[in-house]
């Protein structure tokens, strides 16, 4: 899973739907990706990276205990 992923969407108050609508994917694409069971092509880690201000390396990062992801997150302004 990719809970950094999960947890800046969240805390920017984005939905799963949103997020997919916004950089031109289905939901259930985004939601494999968040999932961590789909990579994703590089256009649209640059995507997520612009819309969520987080560097793309750090929302890749596959973690298998979401509750490891920090709760904190710095998001640039």
């Amino acid at each position: 899973m990719r809970a950094y992923l999960k947890t800046v969407r969240e805390q920017k108050s984005f939905t799963q739907a949103y997020v997919s609508n916004h950089i031109g994917i289905s939901t259930r694409m985004y939601q494999r990706i968040e999932a961590g069971q789909r990579e994703g092509k590089c256009w649209i880690w640059d995507a997520l990276q612009d819309l969520l201000g987080v560097d793309q390396r750090e929302l890749r990062a596959i973690t298998d205990n979401p509750a490891s992801s920090s709760s904190v997150v710095h998001v640039k302004t």
